[in-house]
């Protein structure tokens, strides 16, 4: 008889390979490793369906159904924690889903799970007496829950209107900036207008915020009108919505709520 890993090693295989069969040696019945069969795949399925509603709305619950089955059986999960495994479902939809806006969507459901699960971290509140001058030369980085899109398509009003039972349809072609951030254990969405999305991608990859701006303004001056505009309110908005960590602060799990 077998030992116990090698037989542990069969029932894997038979699971991830939808064959009972690879116990025939093992069991007089194989079919009834089948309900370890089928449970393993309605678990996967079940939690990549539950994090991808808006995707499943768009596209029909038929063609969702395909997608989950071919997934399910093409990308095992190689997590200790189910949370994890739906994360990639994203990817999956944009390398074989012809539709593109499908694809910006599952990108969007992603992140807003990725986000909820990622590590925490405090958020940098600048001191009252913080100069002009002084808070231009801060280097901060984005929190470690957070994650900036650029889209073809307005995803993120398709969702929210999606959530607000309001029959969303399907957006024109529009370029859109997010910012998907979990601050005090809430996954929030800020839509970014371009100039203030490419300053706060140049300060999360190391610029100070003046030396952002400026880069910014260099490398696209037509937006220096929308900048000079609305710097002040980006800025102000960023530092109360909790955009940034603290720069020396070492982060810290934590499971939002």
């Amino acid at each position: 008889m077998k030992n116990y890993a090698a037989i542990l090693d069969n029932l894997q295989n038979s699971i991830l390979r939808n064959d009972a069969n690879l116990m025939a040696d093992l069991i007089k019945n194989p079919t009834r490793i089948n309900i370890y069969n089928e449970g393993y795949r309605i678990r996967l399925s079940g939690a990549v369906r539950s994090d991808y509603p808006t995707l499943e709305y768009y596209l029909s619950p038929e063609i969702m159904e395909k997608y989950l089955h071919d997934y399910v059986e093409t990308i095992p999960s190689n997590f200790y924690s189910l949370d994890d495994y739906p994360i990639g479902f994203a990817q999956y939809i944009k390398k074989h889903c012809p539709d593109k806006f499908a694809a910006e969507l599952a990108e969007l459901e992603s992140a807003i799970a990725e986000i909820f699960w990622l590590p925490d971290s405090a958020c940098f509140t600048p001191p009252k007496d913080l100069t002009p001058e002084a808070l231009m030369d801060l280097q901060v980085n984005l929190r470690l829950a957070a994650k900036l899109l650029i889209h073809n398509h307005n995803s993120n009003q398709y969702i929210k209107d999606f959530r607000e039972d309001l029959s969303p349809t399907t957006p024109q072609i529009k370029e859109t900036y997010l910012l998907v951030l979990r601050h005090e254990n809430t996954v929030q969405r800020h839509q970014l207008a371009q100039g203030e999305y490419l300053i706060i991608d140049a300060i999360n990859k190391g610029k100070t915020i003046g030396s952002a701006i400026e880069q910014v303004i260099e490398q696209q001056k037509d937006l220096l009108p929308e900048i000079a505009a609305n710097l002040q309110i980006w800025v102000a908005n960023w530092m109360q919505s909790g955009f940034f960590r603290k720069p020396s602060e070492s982060p810290f799990q934590h499971q939002a709520s």
